[in-house]
């Protein structure tokens, strides 16, 4: 809780709100680090607009000199590999990020001849401050006129089951350690699958989803389609492009489209989080030269279009790596006419279906081959001892850098060593990719979407040395 008013304190600071809309419960906290802040409860809010207006009335609203181009929204990147970063949206970007939610759910995937668009029942499980639930259930639902169930306080699978069976969702959203939760039930007592439940599809995103969860999902749950859009970068585009935020909002993935393909299909192994979405360009650029890649090469994807972000909050030198301007083009206020760098690893196939190798920032260069990490952590996923990993560079005087895994051990699996873990990857990776040095911890560092946060891994690694010197 520190750690978070810390977060917003500095929030506050850099970007000078002077109205908050807050519960009663946080409001304390608010006005202890921003005591200048004018505090709207949300709960009076709601109270007061339901006693003044009646059902069949529309309340009127002042005219306001707000335009396309003007900031709407400002949310903060995870900073999983370094500082958080304000992510400024505009009009134009929310607007475009509605439309595009509308035309990707309610024309794509299948759905059973029972259901109709107004069957839709959409599970709210997520927090609002994270732009994969703000843009699904603020712009997305409200602008198929679909029915979101809000089930409130901390997840509880339990209780998410039970909300999902009594108002009837179809479809839930959700990020990886709701899944590896909702599995865990599953697995423990069955009592998700004993419920009379409508669900048929749910859809991860906020973090790469490991195979070996996917699949323990399926079988826990074998009526039930799970979508995995990616999100390494929603919070760079506005909305719309999804295994990292930005790719959310660029790439729609619909039921028949999601599927995995091999490493001897070409383009290298992965999961399709789908197509672009129709009003979103795209290309594939090599990272160190710039040189614009064919089908099935994989390389960092660009994209552009009108969910573009207008660029980071008071960050001139980030927003110009970020956003880079297409030739010819005049107006570069809103972020429509530049290309994006997603920082997304991708590769895109001859059908247009987009695979989510890595981030560019985390691959690591050992003996000038580029290896990426999710597919290590990947293997080292099925490892029956293994309960989580990560996998990051370790500097080498010959290699220049060497994959290192950190590893937590399943409970009673004290007997795991070093050599066990590193024959078990070296025999699934090519023999460049192979795991040279294993450090075991007691927990890998995650966001609460599950992002592995990267920059403290070191701080595991120097706590496991000097454990190891005071042995």
């Amino acid at each position: 809780m520190e750690m978070e008013l810390h977060l917003a304190a500095g929030y506050c600071a850099a970007t000078g709100p002077f109205l908050a809309l807050v519960t009663g419960e946080l409001a304390p906290k608010l006005r202890s680090i921003a005591p200048d802040v004018k505090l709207v409860l949300v709960e009076q809010l709601l109270a007061d607009v339901a006693a003044e207006v009646d059902d069949d009335e529309t309340l009127d609203l002042p005219a306001a000199n707000i335009g396309r181009d003007d900031a709407a929204l400002l949310f903060y990147s995870s900073g999983t590999t370094g500082r958080s970063k304000g992510v400024v949206s505009t009009h134009g970007n929310a607007i475009a990020m509605a439309a595009s939610l509308e035309r990707a759910w309610g024309g794509g995937g299948e759905k059973p001849q029972q259901y109709d668009d107004h069957d839709e029942a959409y599970g709210c499980v997520l927090p609002m401050f994270h732009m994969f639930g703000f843009s699904s259930f603020v712009m997305g639902t409200a602008a198929l006129g679909a029915t979101a169930v809000v089930v409130p306080g901390r997840f509880s699978v339990e209780k998410t089951m039970a909300a999902v069976e009594e108002y009837g969702v179809t479809r839930l959203l959700v990020v990886p350690p709701m899944v590896v939760k909702m599995v865990a039930a599953a697995a423990g007592d069955g009592e998700p699958s004993r419920r009379r439940l409508r669900l048929r599809q749910v859809v991860s995103s906020g973090a790469p989803l490991q195979r070996e969860h996917m699949a323990r999902f399926r079988s826990c749950f074998p009526a039930v389609n799970l979508g995995q859009h990616n999100d390494n970068g929603i919070d760079k585009v506005e909305m719309p492009p999804s295994s990292t935020d930005m790719t959310f909002v660029a790439v729609a993935a619909t039921t028949t489209e999601v599927k995995e393909r091999s490493t001897a299909g070409g383009g290298g192994g992965g999961v399709s989080i789908g197509r672009l979405m129709p009003d979103v360009e795209a290309k594939i650029v090599d990272p160190d030269s710039g040189e614009l890649l064919p089908p099935r090469r994989t390389g960092e994807l660009w994209v552009r279009g009108p969910s573009t972000m207008r660029g980071y909050l008071n960050n001139e030198e980030a927003t110009a790596l970020a956003l880079v301007a297409a030739a010819g083009s005049v107006s570069v206020s809103g972020g429509g006419e530049r290309w994006l760098r997603t920082g997304d690893l991708c590769y895109v196939d001859s059908p247009g279906l987009v695979y989510v190798v890595d981030r560019v920032k985390e691959l690591i260069k050992c003996n000038a081959y580029q290896v990426a990490p999710a597919e290590l952590e990947d293997v080292l996923a099925t490892h029956p001892d293994i309960h989580d990993a990560a996998v990051a560079p370790y500097p080498d005087k010959e290699a220049g850098e060497i994959p290192m895994a950190y590893v937590v051990k399943k409970q009673g699996s004290g007997h795991l060593q070093e050599d066990e873990v590193i024959s078990f990857v070296q025999n699934k990776v090519a023999p460049y990719k192979k795991i040279r040095k294993v450090v075991f911890v007691d927990s890998i560092p995650r966001s609460p979407s599950g992002k592995i946060l990267r920059r403290q891994l070191k701080n595991l690694l120097q706590g496991s040395i000097l454990h190891r010197s005071r042995m």
